[in-house]
């Protein structure tokens, strides 16, 4: 029983009806400088069936092994920057010089083209906690509300740590959260964890 590939059936298939054609219509041996047109046709369709037969097995091999272990090195990263209320016991003089601190320090990240995007937020907005609910938030002046965010460009988590370690609002009161962006939802691989262990069990 015959149990080449389909792929390879086909091409058997190809190559017997384009030789028959050339041995039925040529006459002569064809110049060495040129070829014709069946040996061509013979070319054309061969190339794509070997070159899909080789690949098509690795390939999904390696589809469901990317899928399996997707890992994906980030060099994308944002800085939450909360405490909206960092300002109440400062007079106006000092809350100018701090936020001119903030731009010096948001232009200097551009000048090294580590900012990406983001920027300052409304202190005022909307919390949804389903569908049908919508109230007044986050709270005025408050410690964990988030005033701005940066999106930058590091090596590394330590890098990006380092980076924020320069926020002028670290020295009165902000905070800076760090946090990686990445190329799929954690929820995934904890989807892939408990795939795993129920098949563990199983086993």
């Amino acid at each position: 029983m015959d149990r080449a590939a389909p792929e390879f059936t086909q091409l058997r298939l190809i190559t017997g009806l384009l030789i028959t054609f050339c041995a039925t219509s040529l006459s002569d041996s064809p110049p060495p400088s040129s070829l014709p047109p069946c040996y061509l046709l013979l070319a054309i369709h061969a190339a794509p069936v070997l070159t899909g037969a080789s690949r098509s097995s690795d390939d999904r091999t390696n589809a469901k092994t990317r899928a399996l272990t997707m890992s994906v090195k980030t060099s994308e990263y944002v800085l939450l920057f909360r405490n909206t209320g960092w300002h109440k016991d400062f007079s106006a003089d000092e809350i100018r010089e701090n936020m001119a601190r903030f731009t010096a320090w948001f232009e200097q990240l551009s000048r090294e083209g580590r900012f990406k995007g983001g920027g300052p937020l409304a202190h005022a907005g909307k919390i949804l906690t389903s569908k049908t609910v919508v109230i007044d938030g986050p709270f005025a002046e408050s410690k964990e509300a988030v005033a701005g965010f940066f999106q930058i460009h590091a090596d590394s988590l330590e890098d990006a740590v380092e980076i924020a370690k320069g926020c002028p609002g670290l020295n009165y009161g902000m905070t800076v959260e760090v946090r990686p962006t990445t190329a799929e939802p954690d929820e995934f691989e904890i989807v892939r964890q408990k795939e795993n262990l129920t098949q563990r069990r199983k086993g």
